[in-house]
């Protein structure tokens, strides 16, 4: 479970923004996630949410390092028509795509996975992507607090398997 959070975390910037390897494995994870096989789907679901928590820790790491790029912006110890101004520009408007790169990966992984394996046929699954979503609104709640993701926690209250029903809660909790 911790592979794919922390292969995310490890890749270099080179391969994370300038190759399409993240997408490519965010395609891969969704068409072995709508499989026939059980445990193929739960795999797959299971690797896919956890490179989103991958993703989620990584603009996180962004976000600290645009704010301190901000702040020193914002200081005046950096003239902004110097070189340092400049180059700190620069880095801010680099940092802000590559977070806006990984937000909508995240999302892609969501719609292509979560979207359909919240009310798979298999329990497990379900409880497997709840849970997961609640990981996610705990470490970025101003993106997955939101009522577009929420709903499906609702959804979920209300679900056939009474395990199924107690991580939504739990989630809620």
């Amino acid at each position: 479970a911790e592979f794919w959070p922390r292969m995310v975390a490890k890749m270099g910037e080179e391969v994370l923004f300038e190759t399409d390897a993240l997408d490519t494995l965010a395609d891969w994870l969704a068409a072995l996630a709508g499989a026939q096989l059980r445990t193929l789907r739960l795999a797959a679901s299971a690797a896919a949410y956890g490179v989103v928590s991958g993703i989620i820790e990584r603009i996180q790491k962004l976000r600290t390092q645009l704010n301190s790029l901000h702040r020193q912006q914002s200081s005046g110890t950096a003239d902004p028509a110097s070189k340092l101004g400049s180059a700190l520009v620069g880095r801010s408007a680099t940092i802000a795509e590559h977070i806006s790169l990984l937000e909508q990966l995240a999302a892609k992984i969501f719609r292509g996975v979560f979207v359909f394996r919240y009310r798979d046929s298999c329990p497990a699954v379900r409880e497997l992507s709840v849970t997961a979503l609640g990981e996610w609104a705990t470490k970025e709640p101003e993106t997955y607090m939101r009522d577009s993701y929420v709903k499906y926690v609702g959804w979920m209250l209300s679900d056939k398997v009474s395990q199924v029903r107690k991580c939504a809660l739990m989630v809620i909790l």
